[in-house]
């Protein structure tokens, strides 16, 4: 059964995620106000992010002519901009909200799942963890949607799965927000369905609705965007025209399961976003059917990829730490069906890294997610110390 407060319970939780909160934003801010958004912006997203934004304040077009890209992170950024002016320092701040926000959204989800204790733990290891604390100081979507992601598992553990399926709804709605900066997002209803079958035991046929009205929800959520490609490409085009490439990128004769270097590139002969996008696919396609042999191992690489500790200075040290709670409390956890839901998402974008292209950044959303298990971990441990102590005091 889901965790429910009682008693003095939700007051004190309170008051401890308030000084979670307090923490994770001073650390965040401390952060972005040293770097002083100095470093120097990748010529990838985030070049393409501040360019699209800036054009967008000065009075230009959004995106003119193109849907190579997610629109919401550079919306959200070109937002900002409008409000604050064209500063680097201004987004980085309101992410450093986010990221406080995220790890009040963690103890929340920990405290449903396990107890107040594993909580505290879940909340703790996101406000102080290094690449978290990083990502609110970067150009980059990672901060932005790893709320999205832990909302939506929020909204859902605190559904009563035999309601009226208005959890599911919102979840939907957070979906299609979350797949206009990852579309790789728009399939996660699958893994949801695996959590409401055998997770909550709910019959197929209530199974198949639910999964059924949060990808309507979020296909819904992305139809303005979907329409305005079909103006501007003249075909229909989801979210972006990157799926081609991307796909390439981790399943070509040169791929590496990481991501290749513009040199590596092959150009295809298309006039167009859609031509380009349409002849990446296939070339991709044709190397995977071509050669299983080497897509599967390929597919190996990418999940030893995926799962490194992010290339930053301060991560590599806290992530080994983790991995211990982390285990205990993914092992001691299974038995507890509803946590299952934690599970599926892991499983869901490690395998979307798997067929496309893998990076150690694209896991930093799931950094929440492993949180919570640490915090169950760290409950566990703690109870054991405690029956060890215990049982010393009772030898004569």
């Amino acid at each position: 059964m889901v965790g429910r407060l009682t008693g003095q319970e939700p007051w004190r939780l309170l008051q401890r995620g308030s000084v979670v909160f307090l923490v994770a934003l001073l650390v965040r801010i401390a952060y972005v106000l040293l770097c002083n958004g100095s470093y120097a912006l990748d010529v990838g997203d985030q070049a393409a992010y501040e360019r699209i934004a800036r054009e967008w304040v000065s009075g230009g077009q959004f995106m003119p002519g193109s849907s190579y890209r997610p629109p919401a992170y550079p919306a959200f950024v070109a937002a900002i901009y409008w409000v604050f002016g064209p500063h680097r320092v201004a987004v980085e701040l309101a992410q450093a909200l986010i990221g406080a926000v995220t790890a009040l959204l963690v103890m929340l989800l920990a405290r449903h799942l396990f107890s107040s204790r594993a909580a505290v733990v879940a909340g703790w290891t996101v406000a102080l963890l290094p690449v978290l604390v990083h990502f609110s100081a970067q150009l980059m979507a990672e901060t932005l949607f790893t709320a999205l992601l832990i909302a939506v598992l929020l909204i859902l553990v605190r559904d009563d799965t035999r309601g009226a399926g208005q959890a599911v709804v919102w979840a939907g709605v957070l979906v299609g927000l979350g797949a206009l900066m990852r579309p790789n997002v728009l399939l996660l209803p699958a893994a949801l369905a695996f959590w409401w079958r055998w997770s909550c035991r709910l019959p197929v046929l209530a199974t198949f609705k639910k999964t059924l009205l949060c990808l309507a929800v979020a296909l819904v959520t992305i139809l303005p965007w979907s329409i305005r490609n079909l103006n501007v490409q003249g075909s229909f085009v989801p979210v972006s025209t990157n799926g081609g490439v991307n796909l390439w990128i981790g399943n070509n004769e040169h791929a590496t399961g990481d991501w290749l270097k513009p040199g590596d590139y092959w150009s295809p002969s298309g006039n167009t976003e859609v031509e380009v996008d349409r002849q990446y696919y296939r070339a991709a396609l044709q190397f995977m059917v071509a050669h299983p042999g080497r897509t599967l191992g390929l597919a190996a690489r990418k999940l030893c990829i995926f799962w490194l500790p992010y290339p930053h200075a301060t991560d590599r040290v806290p992530s080994v730490l983790l991995v211990p709670l982390v285990l205990v409390g993914l092992a001691t956890s299974l038995p507890r069906r509803r946590t299952w839901i934690l599970l599926a998402t892991i499983v869901y974008f490690t395998l979307v890294s798997c067929v496309f292209f893998a990076n150690q950044r694209f896991h930093v959303p799931l950094l929440p997610v492993l949180a919570v298990y640490a915090g169950a971990g760290g409950e566990r441990l703690w109870e054991w110390c405690a029956r060890k102590r215990s049982g010393r005091g009772v030898r004569p």
